[in-house]
């Protein structure tokens, strides 16, 4: 059964759908002819969830839009290009780091 997500443009076809594997073949026919090494289909949802957070879109959405029951799973494998969350700590960082020299102070004379 096909499920479509909140987007309602992204569909998941579950594995037991029988084109699935149709699918599956023609993504692979696809990559053969491109000459495409070591292809997974899996590699164009990695892309499609990358490419959604380094465009700023929000961990939770993207979760959605993967189908993924709980956005714990989305930040397992997703977390380092969550651009928003790492420029906010980055930022944090930054500011602790300014206003005290933690270094100097805890360096004896």
């Amino acid at each position: 059964m096909e499920r479509l997500c909140a987007s309602r443009n992204v569909v998941q076809i579950a594995r037991n759908n029988p084109n699935y594997h149709s699918a599956r073949h023609r993504l692979r026919s696809v990559a053969a002819a491109a000459k495409v090494a070591d292809f997974h289909s899996h590699r164009l949802r990695d892309t499609f969830a990358v490419e959604l957070l380094l465009a700023g879109v929000a961990m939770g959405d993207v979760s959605i839009l993967l189908g993924h029951s709980s956005i714990q799973t989305t930040e397992r494998y997703y977390a380092p290009w969550n651009r928003s969350r790492r420029d906010r700590l980055v930022g944090v960082v930054r500011e602790a780091h300014g206003k005290e020299r933690l270094l100097e102070t805890l360096r004896p004379d």
